[in-house]
Formats: C-alpha cells, sequence, structure tokens
C-alpha cells in the first residue's frame, strides 16, 4: 500500500512540474504578443530552460531579448541555436541580423540577412524588407568611416521611464524648462486601447510634463495642468517664438487627434483661466497628418500621408497670408522619397532643415536624422546627409530640436540602454550650429522658390534670348547677374537634351602678366560645376579658354570700359538647327571706336570648318612656356573625363596647318596631330566621314589620318 502511495505521489508531482512550464510559456507568449517584452522576458527563460529542446521557444526567448534591448545576449542566443538546432526557424537569420545592425555590426549582420533570402521562399512577404535591411547596413558602412560630430547621452531614469517620452520642446524663452510627453505610469489617460476604452492591457497613454535644469542636474518632471492634460495622448508641438503661445496635441493615438492652442485670457470675475483653442489649418489631423513643426508663427511644416507625395509620409509647408493658411507644398524629392520623411526642425536661418527618415539608402536602421540645406543659387535642397553613428543608432531616433544657441540638441530614441521605450536623449556639438545664429533674407527658402517660379513665368519657353556672362577680374564667376543668365541657360538645356553647350572663357590683355589661359578656365570651370550641381550631364558641357588672345574691344589702360567686354564667357550650342524655339546669343555691345579687329576675327574662323594642332591630353595642367606661347594657344577641357587638352594655330586648311605641326614636333611635342573642327567643337573620324559630303576637303585629313 505504502508503495502504491508513494508511486502516486510521484506522479503527481511529475504532473505539476509539467504544468508549472507551460503555465509559464502560455503567460509569457501572452504578454510578448501584446509587446510587453520586459514582462515576459524572464517567463520566456524559465519556459525555454524547462524545455531546452524546443527551437520555438528558444527563438521566441531570443527575439523577446532582442525586443527588450538585450541585444548582446540575443546575438547570443541566435548563434547558440545555430549549433544546437539542425533546423532552426527561418526567422532566426532574421532577427539574427536585426540584433546585429542594432550592434552596428553592419558586415556581420548583412551576411544573416543573405542567408535569410537564400533560405526564404521567393514570395516571403518579408524579402522586400530584408533587402532594405541590406541597403540600410551598407549605408551604416559607410558611415563608420566618418568623424564624430556629436557627443549624445541618455538624459537619465530622472526623466525618462519604462515608457516612451516623446517631443523634448525646450521653452523659447528659458531653456533651462524642458518639455515632453511621458506615457509613464500614473497618468490621466491610463492603459487604452485601440478605442480610447480603458484596458489594463492596452497601452499607456501619454501627459504632458516639464522639468527645470538646476544646479545638480534636471528636476522630477512635473505635470502639467489637467487643464491641458487629458485621458487622451497629450503632446507638446511647439511655442511662438515669444513663448506665449504653446500648441499641444490631444489623441486616443499619436495618428489621429486634434491641435490646440494654450493662451491665457482673464475671465469677468477678475480672476484667470486657461483656454484652449482647436489650431485651425490645412493639416489633417484627424486623417493622419502629423509631426507639426512652426517657423516665426506664420510657417507651418508637417508629415502627411496625403495624395500626391512620393510615397509614405512626406513633408509639406504651409504659410499664413491674409489671415489664411495656403494650400500645403510638398518639399519635393530632393527631401522626400517613397519612405517617411517626418519630424521637421527648420532652424533660424529658414534654410537649414533637420528631419527623420527611414529611407535605406539614408538610414541605417530605422528612423534616422537628417539634415538638408537649401542653396539660394540653385533655388533646390542639397542631399540630405545622415548626421552620423553618434547620434544617430539602428532604432528610430526622431524628433530633433536644436536649442537656440546652436550648441546642444533635444531628440527621442528607442535605442537599447534607456529606461524603455523612448527615451530623451541630449546631443552636444563641438562647434554651435551657425544656422541658428543668423536670419537670411528672404527670410524662408520657399520666398526663394516662389520668387525663382515668378521669373520663369515671366520669361516665355519659346525664345531664348542670352548674352555671354561677364566676369570680373577677381572673384566669383557666379555674380547675381550671371546666375540669373545660367538659369535661363539650364532652361534651354532641359527643355531640348539634344543640345549640347560649349562655353569659351575670355580675359582682357590687362588682366593677368602671365597664365591668362590659367585663370580664365578657373572661372569656366566654376560655371561647368555650378551646371552640373544643378543637373545638367557633363557630357554635354565642353569648356575652352582662349585666354586673352581675341580681345573684342581696345583696352589701352586700367580704367577702360572696354574691359567689361573683353572679359568674359561666351555661349554657343550644337544641335540647334532642330530646337522649335528661336535662340538668340547675344555678342558684346562694343561701340565702333572700341572695336578691335582681332576679336571678329576669331568668329569668323571658328565659324565652319577649321583645323588645330593638338599638342597634348593630361588629367593635368602644366605651365609648359612652348605651349602657352604657342599661336592661338588654347586649353579645353571635358567635364565628363577631367581631361585638358592643349592646341594651336587655327587654319583654314589643312595643308597650312602642316608647317606648324612641324614646328611643334620639332620642338619635343612628338604626339602632336592636326584635328578638324567643325563649328568651334572637334571632329572625331566617325564624325568627319559623316560629314565629308558637305565639307569634301576633309578627305585631304581623313587621307592622312
Amino acid at each position: 500500500m505504502a508503495r502504491i502511495v508513494l508511486l502516486l505521489l510521484l506522479l503527481l508531482s511529475a504532473g505539476l512540474y509539467a504544468q508549472e512550464p507551460d503555465a509559464f510559456c502560455e503567460k509569457g507568449e501572452r504578454l510578448f504578443e501584446r509587446g510587453q517584452y520586459q514582462a515576459a522576458l524572464p517567463l520566456l527563460a524559465q519556459c525555454a530552460q524547462a524545455k531546452p529542446r524546443e527551437a520555438r521557444l528558444q527563438q521566441k526567448l531570443n527575439e523577446c531579448r532582442y525586443f527588450a534591448g538585450d541585444v548582446a545576449e540575443a546575438v547570443r542566443g541566435f548563434r547558440q541555436m545555430q549549433q544546437d538546432f539542425k533546423k532552426i526557424p527561418l526567422s532566426n537569420w532574421l532577427y539574427l541580423g536585426r540584433s546585429l545592425q542594432a550592434l552596428g555590426q553592419f558586415e556581420e549582420a548583412a551576411q544573416a540577412y543573405k542567408d535569410f533570402l537564400r533560405h526564404a521562399s521567393d514570395d516571403d512577404p518579408r524579402r522586400p524588407r530584408v533587402r532594405d535591411d541590406l541597403l540600410r547596413c551598407a549605408t551604416g558602412i559607410h558611415l563608420q568611416g566618418q568623424p564624430g560630430r556629436a557627443f549624445v547621452q541618455n538624459m537619465g531614469n530622472i526623466l525618462n521611464s519604462p515608457g516612451d517620452e516623446l517631443r523634448p520642446l525646450p521653452h523659447p524663452k528659458n531653456e533651462k524648462l524642458l518639455y515632453f510627453s511621458s506615457s509613464r505610469p500614473g497618468t490621466l489617460g491610463g492603459k487604452r486601447n485601440e478605442k480610447g476604452e480603458a484596458d489594463p492591457n492596452g497601452k499607456q497613454l501619454g501627459d504632458m510634463f516639464y522639468a527645470q535644469l538646476q544646479t545638480t542636474g534636471w528636476s522630477a518632471p512635473q505635470t502639467l495642468s489637467s487643464l491641458l492634460n487629458s485621458t487622451r495622448y497629450d503632446i507638446p508641438m511647439g511655442f511662438s517664438p515669444d513663448g506665449e503661445l504653446f500648441y499641444f496635441f490631444q489623441g486616443y493615438s499619436t495618428y489621429s487627434g486634434e491641435i490646440f492652442i494654450d493662451t491665457f485670457r482673464q475671465i469677468p470675475d477678475g480672476g484667470s483661466s486657461l483656454f484652449a483653442l482647436r489650431f485651425q489649418s490645412p493639416m489633417q489631423t484627424a486623417a493622419g497628418d502629423t509631426d507639426p513643426f512652426w517657423f516665426a508663427d506664420t510657417v507651418l511644416l508637417f508629415a502627411s500621408r496625403r495624395e500626391g507625395g512620393y510615397g509614405g509620409l512626406d513633408l509639406y509647408i504651409t504659410q499664413l497670408r491674409d489671415g489664411a493658411w495656403t494650400t500645403p507644398q510638398n518639399l519635393g524629392p530632393e527631401i522626400n522619397t517613397p519612405y517617411d520623411e517626418r519630424a521637421p526642425f527648420l532652424a533660424r536661418d529658414g534654410r537649414t532643415l533637420y528631419f527623420s527618415t527611414n529611407q535605406p539608402e539614408r538610414s541605417f536602421g530605422g528612423l534616422d536624422i537628417m539634415r538638408a540645406v537649401f542653396n539660394d543659387l540653385l533655388a533646390r535642397w542639397t542631399k540630405p546627409y545622415n548626421l552620423g553613428l553618434e547620434l544617430n543608432s539602428a532604432y528610430d531616433d526622431t524628433y530633433f530640436y536644436l536649442s537656440a544657441a546652436g550648441d546642444k540638441a533635444f531628440f527621442s530614441s528607442s535605442r537599447p540602454g534607456g529606461s524603455g521605450g523612448f527615451d530623451l536623449y541630449l546631443a552636444l556639438f563641438s562647434e554651435a550650429r551657425s544656422e541658428q545664429r543668423r536670419y537670411s533674407e528672404p527670410l524662408l527658402f520657399s520666398h526663394v522658390l516662389e520668387q525663382f517660379k515668378a521669373e520663369e513665368n515671366e520669361e516665355s519657353l519659346s525664345d531664348f534670348y542670352l548674352e555671354p556672362l561677364y566676369l570680373e577680374e577677381e572673384g566669383s564667376a557666379l555674380s547675381p547677374d550671371n546666375l540669373q543668365k545660367l538659369r535661363r541657360l539650364l532652361q534651354l538645356m532641359h527643355a531640348y537634351p539634344q543640345l549640347d553647350l560649349l562655353l569659351t572663357a575670355h580675359t582682357d590683355p590687362l588682366d593677368y602678366d602671365s597664365y591668362p589661359l590659367f585663370f580664365s578656365l578657373k572661372k569656366v570651370e566654376e560655371v561647368s560645376d555650378f551646371l552640373m550641381t544643378a543637373g545638367l550631364s557633363p557630357n554635354r558641357i565642353h569648356l575652352r579658354t582662349v585666354g586673352d588672345n581675341y580681345p573684342v574691344a581696345k583696352s589701352t589702360y586700367k580704367a577702360s570700359p572696354a574691359r567689361h567686354f573683353n572679359r568674359r564667357i561666351d555661349i554657343a550650342f550644337t544641335g540647334l538647327e532642330d530646337v522649335p524655339a528661336e535662340v538668340v546669343i547675344k555678342k558684346p555691345p562694343v561701340t565702333e571706336e572700341l572695336r578691335d579687329p582681332k576679336g571678329q576675327a576669331y568668329f569668323d574662323l571658328i565659324a565652319g570648318l577649321n583645323y588645330r594642332i593638338l599638342l597634348t591630353e593630361s588629367q593635368q595642367l602644366f605651365p609648359s612656356d612652348v605651349q602657352l606661347s604657342a599661336p592661338h594657344a588654347t586649353i579645353e577641357k571635358d567635364p565628363a573625363t577631367g581631361l585638358y587638352r592643349f592646341t594651336a594655330g587655327l587654319f583654314r586648311s589643312y595643308s597650312a596647318a602642316q608647317g606648324l605641326l612641324k614646328q611643334m614636333q620639332q620642338k619635343g611635342f612628338h604626339e602632336a596631330r592636326i584635328i578638324p573642327y567643325l563649328n568651334d567643337l572637334p571632329l572625331s573620324r566617325q564624325q568627319a566621314l559623316a560629314c565629308l559630303q558637305l565639307y569634301p576637303e576633309l578627305q585631304e585629313w581623313l587621307g592622312n589620318n
């Protein structure tokens, strides 16, 4: 009998022991599915320990470690699984890649992602995301060699909590006051589901808090008035420049709600109360428009998924004019992509834009903080660049806000190592950002665009009247007057892609005592760089400098007004015969008494067919006295290859060029040869054959080359 009782007790204890791990597993997995990873982790750890041979449970535990921020342990666990199990879940490679990416081990992460793609079926829905993550790893590898730009630190567990801390906002008149949203326990909204109903398993909603920087650090956060905080998500959004208007958001999700303005007003009984007014604008916050940023009270930037964008969240701008907000304008493809661009911050200069994006060729993880600058000369944004590995992480980094002095910035990040969820971070810059120390004229980048478009509309695309780019002896070739001419030139080149452009630089004989060819080349290269930056292909640009060989005006003394006409860049085209628009290229308006015959003689010589001696071709410039002193010395440059060509002579016939060719060969230019030119551009052998019918004299050159 005793043996039977003992056996029953053993069986009962074994059953209880078997049920206990099942209870851990069930509860742990339930918490995992709800996204409560910190609570799920110890339960899943006990479950996996009790069932070490179940690959699914080991995978779940390591995924939980990844989401809970214990990324290094997750990597160890995923790799251990690859040793312990002959068959592992496909997601093992996926989350191993994400964990390694989170640690900044981009090359190893890329290998894990490639392993996933090798094993995944062609129709696996995760494949597009993994391909994007491979690109993000490539971005991370590229950024690894860049110098650090900031010192970044978590703002500590006094301000941060296990919940999300979002939208840090320093007060414009007192940066020792920091406002933010926090979903820490005890907020008015408590935990709620997506319908806004109280739910112990729902998400903790956030209230608005503020903290003050004291001598010993930040004070404990204090909640804003209950007249501002509510049972919904409450998020600070911005201040007016004088700090008297406070914008904030309320909604049962961070993507759908309303924006209010906080103002203090007197009430009839002499007391004071707080009235929150709904903010009226083209932002459709109930439809998902988000992340507003106010600039000087009259400009609003925000993110939206509205139709007509480039995909995902795009950044838009609207302006308050005559008491009404303008129709929102997309910031364009230099900023927006098919991915998400959000959380804009426009610096005081009205030209420097910070924002977050998850575009894989810009980001190396989730949302990364970017910086772009609007170029007034080009009337376009520069390519956004990533703020680097010190400031960004492989998680989400967003809500960047630069201090008024530009020496530091606040932002939110979901990276591991903090208190949980999104934490507040502080970035300290070695040098204050200059964009916060000045205003621009005009005040805003969009004003430059409006001026540029107005100029375009004033000029019809049907007719083009162009003139040379006149140069100063010193200074940039990109003067305001020349920039206007170049923008018109770009209109023509973009409208008619069959055109090629020839730019020829001239100097005045009194400009330079030596090397006039070199100095004028520098000017025309500056113009070429501008055109290429504006999107013109280098294959369509040809550069030449003739120095002071062909003045169009007589300049006998330094103060002579004739020098202005000699110092210029001439514009010419090939392919004009196929352009339906009228294109008129004006010549320098030199009076008869000032006209120098050498200039007109040059124009006559370069028209039609002529021959020149090609002395050398090189990637570098060498100041050879023989080359520079040769008759009709010229330097040409091909912007596509960077190749320089030194030529001499300018002859109407092939036979006339042979005499100079022999002279130059005797002086050491043994590889020199004669090249035919048609309308001032060199001809290849194939092009010469095509022109033979119109120019039969090319037969002599073809027969000898």
